[in-house]
C-alpha cells in the first residue's frame, strides 16, 4: 500500500484561489479554463480531482497538471478524486486509454496517483 504524501500548504497568501474539480479527461475545458482565469505562474489554482476517465486526453491531462505542479508548487495543488482510485481506472477507463494510446500496461497505473495530504488549508 502507498503511504501518502505531506505538504504544507498556505492558500491564504495565494488568495484568491480558483478552484477546478471533476475535468475528466477534458484537455480543451483545462485550456480554456486556464486561459480565462490566468496562468498558474500568476494565479493560485486548486484541483479537486477526477482528472482522468470518461474523455478522451486523461493522462495528456493529468501530466499537464503534474507539470504545473512541479513548476509552481506554491501555486497548484492536486488533490486526489474517486477516479483517481485504481479500482475505478480500470473501471471508466483510464486504464484502457493508457494501453490503447501507449501499449503500456502494469502496476504504474495503479500508482499512477499517490495520495497527497496538504496541511493549511
Amino acid at each position: 500500500m502507498l503511504n501518502a504524501s505531506v505538504h504544507r500548504a498556505n492558500l491564504s497568501e495565494s488568495l484568491p484561489a480558483f478552484v477546478v474539480g471533476d475535468l475528466h479527461g477534458q484537455l480543451v475545458d483545462l485550456r480554456k479554463i486556464i486561459e480565462r482565469c490566468g496562468d498558474p505562474s500568476r494565479n493560485t489554482y486548486v484541483f479537486l480531482g477526477d482528472y482522468v476517465d470518461r474523455g478522451t486526453q486523461g493522462l495528456e491531462l493529468a501530466i499537464l497538471l503534474f507539470a504545473y505542479q512541479i513548476r509552481y508548487p506554491d501555486r497548484v495543488f492536486l488533490l486526489r478524486g474517486n477516479h483517481e482510485d485504481v479500482n475505478t481506472t480500470s473501471t471508466y477507463g483510464f486504464y484502457d486509454e493508457c494501453m490503447i494510446k501507449y501499449g503500456i500496461q502494469g502496476e504504474w497505473v495503479t500508482c499512477f496517483f499517490v495520495p497527497t495530504i496538504y496541511e493549511g488549508f
